[in-house]
């Protein structure tokens, strides 16, 4: 929903490609038109997600494809848990939670559950995609997660710190960490 975005995806596609700028609850495409829907990390965040489904389902041909990556879980390995414990007690003091998404969207049941009218089909691939930084890339990277960038540069400090204590007895010779993101590739077509 970024004009951005949009304006970068147009200069690397096709002159012939149409960018639309919507909500995905309520898109102008006409019914039945569609080959393949890809979604990248967006689906699981997104509100009213049946009605979301719904509008995929619609423009989407007979026997046409729904493919979506989301998360399955934020860090891999040990990190992850002690980066949870580290941002959590932070978050609660200094930022308001921001509910994202329907629950249902972080399980493979829940997915099935949404997909069963109008979808038909529904696999299921978790993708491990392994990183080993060192702890200021790592630190880079959670800077622009959701949670992180609403944080008061008082708590942004606090959080590093306290992280780069607590992962110091993760990190291997080198000074990496062996961590990752744990993704889900949700395939399904049409009925």
């Amino acid at each position: 929903m970024s004009q951005g975005e949009l304006d970068a995806a147009r200069a690397h596609l096709p002159a012939e490609v149409t960018l639309l700028n919507e909500r995905a609850q309520a898109l102008s495409i006409e019914a039945g038109t569609i080959s393949c829907v890809v979604s990248h990390m967006a689906l699981m965040l997104m509100e009213n997600i049946e009605q979301v489904l719904g509008e995929v389902r619609r423009v989407l041909r007979p026997q046409g494809q729904l493919a979506a990556v989301v998360g399955r879980t934020f860090l891999l390995g040990a990190v992850n848990e002690v980066y949870l414990s580290m941002l959590r007690p932070i978050l609660k003091e200094d930022a308001a939670p921001l509910p994202f998404g329907d629950r249902r969207t972080r399980t493979e049941a829940g997915w099935t559950e949404l997909l069963e009218l109008g979808f038909e089909h529904v696999q299921f691939e978790d993708v491990d995609v392994k990183w080993s930084p060192l702890p200021d890339e790592l630190w880079g990277a959670l800077t622009g997660t959701y949670d992180v960038d609403r944080l008061s540069l008082p708590a942004r400090e606090l959080l590093k710190a306290r992280l780069f204590d607590a992962i110091a007895p993760l990190q291997q010779s080198d000074g990496r960490i062996a961590t990752g993101w744990g993704l889900r590739l949700v395939h399904a077509r049409a009925a």
